[in-house]
């Protein structure tokens, strides 16, 4: 999708990939994912915060969001408004479950690191109580960067989903600090910039922008080791379907061996009344 494409209709899947086009990968394959996916990144955004306005649903809001820009990530078509809400009604219990805790922990994150900033500033905290906000913000952030995105794609219960979450934050390695510095400065600046940050926030892409980075860069965490991809599917069942080709054989030899005989007995049988 070209980013000047302003007549463009998001409720239809767009050209695709043609088949035997290269892969891309890295930041070519950021960038390109932009390049299609601009104005449907602009629209998901505006989605997104009308579907947060009652602030119980911004779990389940963050979901849907998680379930669009982890689909532009794999490549696969998408429609924006009708998978959004999809995803919203289908996971939303679960979501909400997840979700009023995350809500609370971002709000009293930014509360005590904007009191810890101007602390700082006037030298009135010490480093350890510093160190130990620092990895309560990452550890809350890492894991909320896996946990929606998840619930988006794989259907798991509760616990095994906290627990898968908290095991890829380790997994993710580079992937998870980059997901978690990129959202922890953008809130940070923010916050910083309020209220002259509301712009972006509603008209320029600020959270569905920030779900599409955490999607690119978690995604591939998630494929390794929860998600099979496509090809692998494709290959188990191929490898199945070979497998299964010589036990079919075999049970039709016996069925003609089996027919031929219970023919030689009624041929037999005719003969020798």
């Amino acid at each position: 999708m070209s980013i000047f494409n302003f007549g463009a209709n998001y409720n239809r899947p767009g050209p695709g990939i043609p088949k035997n086009a290269p892969k891309k990968t890295g930041v070519k394959l950021f960038f390109d994912i932009i390049g299609r996916e601009f104005w449907a990144l602009l629209a998901l955004n505006l989605t997104y915060l009308l579907a947060c306005v009652p602030l119980i649903t911004i779990g389940p809001a963050t979901t849907a969001l998680s379930r669009i820009t982890t689909m532009m990530v794999r490549d696969k078509n998408v429609y924006a408004w009708k998978d959004f809400w999809a995803t919203f009604k289908r996971e939303f219990k679960q979501s909400v479950l997840f979700g009023i805790p995350a809500t609370l922990f971002v709000a009293a994150a930014v509360w005590i690191n904007f009191g810890v900033l101007l602390s700082a500033a006037a030298k009135q905290i010490d480093l350890l109580q510093m160190v130990f906000i620092f990895l309560w913000t990452f550890l809350g952030t890492s894991v909320g960067c896996f946990l929606f995105p998840l619930i988006a794609n794989v259907t798991l219960p509760a616990f095994p989903l906290l627990k898968n979450s908290l095991l890829l934050v380790v997994l993710g390695k580079w992937r998870t600090l980059a997901a978690v510095a990129v959202n922890i400065i953008v809130v940070a600046l923010a916050m910083l910039y309020f209220p002259l940050s509301i712009i972006p926030m509603l008209f320029l892409g600020y959270f569905s922008f920030l779900s599409y980075f955490t999607s690119f860069m978690v995604w591939p965490v998630i494929e390794k080791y929860v998600v099979r991809s496509d090809e692998e599917i494709a290959a188990q069942a191929a490898e199945a379907e070979e497998q299964k080709q010589p036990a079919l054989e075999a049970l039709t030899e016996q069925a003609k061996a089996e027919e031929a005989q219970e023919a030689d007995a009624a041929e037999t049988a005719e003969k020798n009344p």
